[in-house]
């Protein structure tokens, strides 16, 4: 898993500052459309067009493939047991 710098954005749920993202997919940083965990509030985000993060939606979240999903969950969970 990499850690890339990113622009200083904002979770939208929480606020908190977020200035970095890991990606457990290989080394590549975050691309549009990218899924994403708020660390402090474990909301599922979604990297925008210009890689600001936005809230995944209802719909995003059902368009999902059921081992995205799947993956997703497994990072909010370990987000979750953290706080």
């Amino acid at each position: 898993m990499g850690s890339h710098k990113t622009d200083n954005d904002r979770c939208p749920g929480c606020g908190y500052a977020v200035d970095r993202a890991g990606n457990v997919d290989g080394e590549r940083g975050p691309e549009p459309g990218d899924l994403s965990v708020c660390m402090k509030c474990a909301l599922p985000l979604v990297f925008g067009p210009t890689l600001r993060l936005k809230s995944l939606t209802t719909r995003m979240l059902l368009e999902l493939t059921p081992e995205e999903r799947s993956q997703l969950a497994r990072v909010v969970a370990a987000v979750e047991s953290t706080l």
